[in-house]
Parts: C-alpha cells; sequence; structure tokens
C-alpha cells in the first residue's frame, strides 16, 4: 500500500471519529507531522479532508502550531534542563515554527490563488450553469406543455378506448348473438331441409301418381277420342248414304211426280190414286226427312263429343305440364338450401 493510500484510510478512520470539522482538521494535522513526517499546509489538509471552506484548514493549521508551539516552550522552560539544552532546544523550535509557518504560508497563498482559479472557474461555470438552467428551465416548460397536451391526448385515447372497448363488448355480444342466431338458424334449416325433402318425396309421389292418371286419361281419352272417331266417321258414312238415300229418293220423288202430273191430265180416274200415292209419297218423305234430321244430329253430336274429348285431353296435357313445372320449381329451392 503506498503512503498516500495509507495517509488517506487513516483521514477516513478519522473521519469516523471526529465529526466535528475543526476537530478533524487538527487531527490531521498531528498524523501528518507526528506520523508522517510531512509538515501540513492548508493546501493538502483541504486536499486530504475536502470538508468545510478553505478558511477551515488555515483555522486549524494555525491553531496547531500555536498549540504545538506552547507545548514545546513548556517543555523547553523545564528547570531541570541544562541552559545549552534549552537554549538549543529553543533555537530548533524556533526554526521549526519559522519553516512551518513560512511553508504554511506559501500553502495558503498557493491554495489562495488555486481558490481564486477555482472561484473564477466556478463563476464561470455557475454563469454556464445558469444559463443552461435557464435553458432547462425553458426546455421544462415546453416539456411541461408537452406533457400537459399528452395528458390531453392520453385522457382522449383512454376515453377513446373506453368507447372502443364498450364497443367492442357490445360487437362481441351481437357476435354471440349472432352466433346463437346462426346455430338456431342451422337447426331450423336442417329441420328445414327434412321436413323439404319429406314434402319433396310426398311431392314426387303425387306427381308420380298424377302422371300415372294423366298417363290413364290421356290414353283413356285416346280410346275415346278413336272411339268417337270411328263414329264420327260412322255417323258420316251413314250421313252421306242418308243424304245419298234422300237425294235418290228426291229424285225418284221428282220422276214419279213429274210421272204422275204427266198422268193427272190423261184421267180424272185415275186422280184419286194419284192423290194417295202422293200422299204416301210425301209420308215416305217425312220419314225419309226425319232419318236424314237423325242422322244430322247424331253427326253433331259425335262431333260435340270429339271436341269434347279433345279438350278434355288438352285439359289433361296442361294438368301434367303444369305438374312438372312445378316438381322442377320444387327441385331448383331444395337444390340451392341443400348447398348452402
Amino acid at each position: 500500500m503506498t503512503t498516500e493510500t495509507q495517509i488517506q484510510a487513516d483521514i477516513d478512520n478519522l473521519r469516523d471519529r471526529f465529526t466535528d470539522t475543526p476537530d478533524l482538521y487538527r487531527e490531521t494535522c498531528a498524523l501528518l507531522f507526528f506520523r508522517y513526517g510531512i509538515t501540513p499546509t492548508a493546501n493538502k489538509l483541504y486536499q486530504y479532508v475536502r470538508k468545510g471552506s478553505m478558511s477551515a484548514p488555515a483555522e486549524a493549521l494555525s491553531k496547531f502550531w500555536d498549540e504545538l508551539r506552547e507545548k514545546s516552550r513548556v517543555r523547553v522552560e523545564r528547570t531541570d534542563l541544562p541552559e545549552e539544552i534549552k537554549t538549543a532546544a529553543g533555537e530548533l523550535v524556533a526554526k521549526l515554527w519559522h519553516e512551518a509557518q513560512a511553508a504554511s504560508d506559501l500553502g495558503f497563498a498557493e491554495a489562495k490563488q488555486q481558490i481564486e482559479a477555482s472561484a473564477i472557474a466556478a463563476n464561470e461555470r455557475a454563469v454556464a450553469a445558469k444559463q443552461e438552467l435557464e435553458l432547462l428551465q425553458a426546455e421544462y416548460l415546453r416539456s411541461q406543455a408537452k406533457v400537459l397536451d399528452l395528458e390531453g391526448m392520453r385522457q382522449s385515447l383512454k376515453n377513446e378506448l373506453s368507447a372502443e372497448k364498450a364497443r367492442i363488448d357490445s360487437l362481441r355480444e351481437q357476435l354471440e348473438a349472432s352466433d346463437k342466431k346462426i346455430h338456431q338458424n342451422e337447426a331450423a334449416l336442417v329441420e328445414a331441409r327434412r321436413d323439404f325433402s319429406n314434402e319433396l318425396e310426398k311431392t314426387r309421389l303425387a306427381l308420380q301418381r298424377s302422371e300415372e292418371r294423366c298417363e290413364a286419361n290421356e290414353k283413356r281419352a285416346l280410346v275415346e277420342i278413336d272411339r268417337e272417331r270411328t263414329s264420327s266417321l260412322r255417323l258420316q258414312k251413314e250421313h252421306k248414304a242418308a243424304q245419298e238415300l234422300l237425294q235418290g229418293i228426291h229424285e225418284k220423288h221428282a220422276r214419279e211426280i213429274a210421272q204422275l202430273q204427266s198422268e193427272l191430265g190423261e184421267t180424272k180416274l185415275k186422280l184419286g190414286s194419284s192423290e194417295g200415292i202422293i200422299q204416301e209419297m210425301r209420308a215416305r218423305n217425312l220419314r225419309i226427312e226425319e232419318q236424314l234430321q237423325s242422322a244430322r244430329s247424331s253427326a253433331e253430336l259425335a262431333r260435340t263429343q270429339e271436341g269434347i274429348a279433345k279438350r278434355e285431353l288438352e285439359i289433361v296435357k296442361e294438368e301434367l305440364r303444369t305438374l312438372k313445372l312445378k316438381q322442377k320449381a320444387q327441385e331448383l329451392p331444395g337444390n340451392s338450401t341443400i348447398e348452402a
């Protein structure tokens, strides 16, 4: 361990024992002078202790030399010492005192110069620190304004965050309600699909039965149409035969009338007989007219029945087309629902 380190360690121990600044400086003077043989100066004392103002080590050093001089004088003036020793001791103490005083004055002057230089530097540093403090105060004021602005922004953001949180909570509740509604809709959709499938199967079966009925009705209508067509052809043939027969009867009747008219002028005796023949011919003519009218009525009835059968066939075909369209319309929504 170096001397400076040891001195500083001893002074630190004194610092723990002596809390009063003058006492600490006094003990430091004694430590340096008696233990390490170092003539204490105010500058050295302040460098080691660094406590109080610069006047404190100077005062302590002055008191230390005063005490040392007084103690030395007492020892030198003892009556049991020879005069030569007293003189030599007095001269030695005086010389030591003068050298210590000169060293102390020199150290004090150096310390004073250093203190003045330090004061000037400290003053400059104080001015700079003051300027820096003013800048820092201005910056602090700007920072305070920024802090207030940031606080307002923070409060605004906090309010917005609260509103956003409330909105998110509301959206979460709506989402949960929507999920619940979706589950209900899915359950209802499954039920609807099942009902739709059942209804579709029923409709398919009904449509199949309707098609079967329509096919049977169509076949029956075709049979009826064929029957009516055959009956109409037969009636037309009979009507034509009746017309031909009537035409023959008319021609024969005309010939007979002409013959009777020619014979009417020949004899009156044959008049009664001719009148009877004419009456008979008129009766036959009326019967033929009735047969012809019956044939015409039959033909008209046949045409009417054929028209009715055709109309029924058109109705059956229209119903069949309607049922097929209805089946397609029901199948389309069912497919889209199942895909959805």
